[in-house]
């Protein structure tokens, strides 16, 4: 099974390239004018941008929608390789996917799929989504590398057709701190580091009903005793 680092590889590596075009249905195929006249016949979106996508044609450009995107990396960048049981648009894409929510709480992990009404795009970390779209104002008719704040996402979700590494260490999500140990949410007392890759560590609580790190307060420890935790979450060094 492939994997979500291989698909941040697949649309950053198209992102990159200066000749993609958004063309709706497409899948990784060359425009030429005998692909353009079959997907202006197939779709009305395409005939009514015909005058725009005919720039395009018999110049090496290699077509894609946003979902074709994927589809493309899916199939291996050959359009020969379609799958029906494969070909989803974005919404059976979102309702597939076991693990998803709203898009503040969208833990940081590059590969996860963004989602707004009609319209999908691959997060591929530190704050940029690519996707495949037809917008001169966000930088032309293609595959693109844009921001993932202020540009109307509200879903996130695996996809379900690829694998995940299971999340490991500090995880922020909605401003809520966890941490994960071989894929497993940490509740209660733990000695952790106290950032990811750091050689200080202390003692951290974690809400035994939902992992989130507290802070600012103070825990009862199994001696019975009460500790405090600083605005960091970490043990103070104080108790009582």
């Amino acid at each position: 099974m492939k994997t979500s680092k291989d698909l941040v590889e697949y649309v950053k590596k198209k992102a990159a390239e200066p000749k993609t075009i958004y063309v709706l249905g497409s899948f990784g195929q060359i425009l030429t004018q005998e692909f353009l006249n079959q997907k202006c016949r197939q779709l009305t979106w395409n005939e009514k941008n015909q005058s725009i996508l005919q720039q395009y044609v018999n110049q090496g450009y290699q077509a894609f929608d946003c979902c074709g995107l994927i589809k493309a990396f899916l199939w291996d960048d050959n359009p020969a390789n379609y799958k029906a049981a494969e070909d989803e648009n974005e919404a059976t894409m979102l309702a597939r996917a076991k693990v998803k929510g709203k898009i503040a709480t969208m833990p940081e992990r590059a590969g996860i799929l963004v989602f707004m009404p009609g319209h999908v795009g691959v997060y591929v970390g530190n704050g940029e989504v690519v996707e495949c779209t037809p917008s001169e104002a966000l930088g032309g008719w293609g595959v693109l590398t844009t921001k993932l704040k202020g540009r109307g996402w509200t879903d996130w979700a695996e996809y379900a057709r690829i694998s995940y590494d299971k999340p490991a260490g500090w995880q922020q999500v909605e401003g809520c701190w966890f941490y994960f140990l071989t894929g497993e949410m940490l509740k209660g007392w733990r000695w952790l580091p106290v950032s990811n890759g750091s050689d200080a560590w202390g003692w951290f609580y974690f809400n035994p009903a939902n992992g989130i790190m507290q802070a600012n307060k103070w825990v009862k420890f199994t001696d019975g005793k009460l500790y405090e935790l600083g605005k960091n979450g970490k043990w103070t060094g104080n108790h009582k």
